[in-house]
């Protein structure tokens, strides 16, 4: 039994992929991933091993989302994707394809009698997709039309899908590994620490809590994770020594962060609807921590933090707002006890062991 997936970034590694890979495998599926490393970070891995996974990137520079060429990089790239697959005459089960582009790569390759699974890891029909949303919108038609199975990560996903097609959805959402985050013991310290740990592209609610962490000096802030916004973070935060950037990290050092954490800020941008309805790893990898979280008011993230009481919420946009939470924390520490408590009451029902066994409605 094998299986080929198509990933449209290079694999560093991409924890959901990599997640549902070592799943797949554990299943006796052969598994090949196909990347697109777009920016030749890993030319000197272009076929690596993972356990029973291999890997395989293609080197087709490219910036993401840059309009009409990209479309020319995807034709290049399912170029190269057929061509491997024919030279090393592969014979797969399943094409299962990640996120939008990886789907029309995977549709532009396939067979006839080809099993396509669409794994949709979020909205089309905002952002850098918003302008050509009615050329997406039937490009979605035609793709879950395709798919013998369609995986989504939350219900709004799914809310236009037709109705022969909710036949094919598996529920898969970013819970993390408990695996992962059975060792972590909370270090105490004096000073409230806020963490933010991923990629860093929100500038404004970024911004905002570098400008915070600059007024309230008795406050620590850290920041893990590279982004197109951190150098312009950085030079905002110089001569603050209660403000650290700490760059790349691998996946390894995740508890080592949360452990010495009183908050995490989960706080994205207003007025895109991928960040208004995320609720991405990070959020769920805090609960299963301990720590409670700052969320973006008004999102699916908030929701679930007022229906648990398990963090706070915040307009990311106002300076004013980020700065006068943060103070009311700091003057009330006793209340993060409390959610303290509360997160341990539920943190048992976000666990990726449980969830990634819907993959079986595919893999069986």
């Amino acid at each position: 039994m094998k299986a080929i997936m198509i990933l449209t970034n290079g694999f560093d590694p991409d924890l959901r992929v990599y997640k549902e890979a070592k799943y797949i495998t554990s299943k006796g599926y052969e598994l090949e991933i196909l990347c697109w490393d777009r920016e030749s970070k890993y030319k000197n891995k272009p076929i690596e091993i993972l356990g029973n996974i291999k890997i395989v990137r293609f080197f087709n520079e490219s910036k993401y989302r840059s309009g009409l060429k990209q479309i020319f990089k995807l034709l290049e790239q399912k170029k190269a994707c057929k061509q491997y697959i024919k030279k090393e005459k592969i014979q797969y089960e399943f094409l299962h394809c990640h996120d939008l582009d990886g789907m029309l790569v995977g549709c532009l390759i396939n067979k006839k009698n080809d099993k396509i699974v669409f794994d949709m890891h979020e909205f089309y029909n905002s952002g850098s997709y918003a302008k050509i949303y009615f050329i997406v919108k039937q490009m979605l038609k035609y793709m879950h039309n395709k798919s013998y199975k369609i995986i989504y990560i939350n219900d709004k996903q799914i809310e236009k899908i037709s109705k022969k097609n909710k036949e094919k959805l598996v529920y898969l959402p970013n819970y993390p590994e408990e695996s992962k985050f059975e060792k972590i013991e909370h270090i105490p310290d004096n000073h409230l620490r806020i963490m933010y740990a991923g990629y860093v592209r929100h500038l404004i609610p970024m911004t905002n809590l570098i400008e915070a962490g600059k007024k309230l000096s008795h406050i620590k802030i850290s920041i893990h994770g590279s982004g197109n916004i951190v150098e312009n973070l950085k030079k905002m935060a110089e001569g603050h020594k209660n403000i650290e950037f700490t760059g790349a990290f691998t996946h390894d050092k995740i508890n080592e962060f949360y452990a010495n954490a009183d908050l995490v800020y989960i706080v994205y941008n207003k007025g895109n609807q991928n960040d208004e309805t995320a609720l991405p790893t990070k959020f769920f990898e805090a609960i299963i921590s301990g720590v409670p979280v700052i969320v973006s008011k008004n999102s699916f993230m908030e929701k679930t933090v007022k229906k648990f009481d398990i963090g706070y919420s915040v307009d990311g946009t106002s300076i004013e707002s980020v700065t006068q939470l943060l103070l009311e924390i700091e003057n009330n520490r006793d209340i993060l006890e409390q959610k303290r408590r509360n997160i341990e009451k539920i943190k048992n029902k976000f666990l990726w062991e449980d969830v990634v066994k819907n993959l079986d409605e595919i893999y069986k």
